[in-house]
């Protein structure tokens, strides 16, 4: 008999991962591919169609590693704010808008990025704008391919003026009735239907729950929903976290009783990904390139790709000790566990913490929005046992 696993997918910016977990929180498969047509550094070009064919791939190469496991449960979590728009006849049209172009044009002032980016698609595609009849953020399409349910995972009520509300909308002349409703986080959205299955790989059948940003997966992957947890959560962009009550106020709500305050750094994953693409020697891995840059071996560069990735180092370092010290300025901690691709060097985050004072701890697996994932499908519904479950599944090394 087949045992059951948990399929969680992370449509990141510029790769996607994906994992199988057990019931007991044990990582069975991890596998990162990049997207396929991917026009990089803008990452705009991805569709739907892509993310479908990549997640494809990615079972696929999961079901190699643990072919006696059947697919019992599937979350996707993504980054955000992003949109993709929908004619008349449910098809998609146009390409979808990702959170970069937001930064292209002057959109009105909003608490809302998902709104300033939809305020954004109508100032930058105004035809297809027009002939949208509904919008979804592509990091919620492919549960919606999966399962025929159009709907956007919503992380706990108290952030819902985060995502958007009716009266938001009005105000800003955007068309409410035109986006999705909301399925809180970790909810049951439906299951894979036997056409998604066949272009999935997937198992018909299989039961999707409501993802997350990848922010708010992280946060739970890495144990943080407790208050005083700090999170420096790694990837294409950067930030550090540091997570309170919602009863003691200041930052923004991203879980039932929690909040987070947060410091946000430049796009630190793109930097050295732009090294790494030049600089990096055939078949060496990102996290050994890593780790060779922190322990300064010389050995394994030229002396052009160890100067710059010398001065990429130090300036990530300096950019995050700036970050840490702005948040040092409003609240007291000395620890944080780092998640994401600069937590796969255990090098680069013991050097990078120390040049502010900070122990950086290293999780049981990097990838924490996996984590989170996998603790939102081990829930099946009961936001309660999220946080409990959130601890169980993220035991980190000091």
């Amino acid at each position: 008999m087949k045992s059951g696993a948990a399929l969680i997918l992370d449509l990141g910016t510029s790769s996607l991962k994906g994992a199988l977990f057990d019931g007991g929180g044990r990582r069975l498969a991890f596998v990162r591919l990049p997207y396929e047509g991917e026009i990089r550094p803008d990452f705009e070009n991805r569709s739907l169609l892509t993310q479908i064919k990549t997640a494809a791939r990615a079972v696929t190469a999961l079901r190699s590693c643990c072919p006696s496991a059947a697919i019992r449960s599937v979350v996707t979590v993504g980054n955000g704010p992003s949109w993709i728009a929908f004619d008349g006849s449910g098809a998609v049209c146009g390409a979808p808008l990702m959170w970069m172009a937001a930064a292209r044009t002057e959109t009105q002032p909003t608490s809302s990025r998902y709104l300033q980016l939809l305020d954004a698609f109508r100032r930058l595609r105004p035809e297809v704008f027009r002939q949208a009849q509904a919008f979804l953020p592509l990091s919620d399409a492919l549960a919606w391919f999966l399962t025929g349910e159009r709907a956007a995972a919503l992380s706990c009520e108290a952030a819902r003026f985060l995502y958007w509300e009716e009266d938001e909308c009005r105000r800003l002349g955007l068309p409410f009735e035109k986006l999705p409703p909301f399925v809180f986080s970790g909810e049951r959205l439906g299951v894979v239907t036997r056409e998604a299955a066949a272009a999935t790989g997937i198992d018909a059948g299989a039961v999707v729950y409501a993802g997350a940003p990848d922010y708010v997966a992280g946060l739970i992957g890495s144990g943080s929903l407790r208050a005083g947890a700090v999170f420096n959560r790694t990837g294409t962009s950067e930030a550090v976290n540091f997570v309170l009550t919602a009863d003691e106020g200041g930052g923004a709500p991203f879980w039932d009783g929690f909040n987070v305050d947060s410091v946000f750094l430049p796009p630190t994953g793109i930097w050295f990904e732009e090294w790494f693409s030049r600089f990096a020697p055939p078949g060496m891995a990102p996290a050994q390139a890593a780790d060779a840059l922190a322990q300064k071996c010389r050995r394994d560069f030229s002396e052009e790709a160890f100067a710059a990735g010398q001065r990429l180092f130090n300036e990530i370092e300096s950019v995050f000790c700036a970050a840490v010290r702005t948040l040092r300025e409003r609240r007291r901690f000395d620890e944080a566990v780092i998640g994401g691709s600069q937590a796969e060097s255990a090098a680069w985050a013991a050097q990078k913490g120390g040049s502010c004072g900070l122990k950086l701890r290293i999780p049981r697996y990097a990838a924490c929005e996996l984590t989170g994932g996998a603790v939102l499908a081990a829930a099946a519904g009961k936001r309660s046992a999220v946080v409990f479950l959130s601890d169980d599944y993220s035991k980190t090394d000091c």
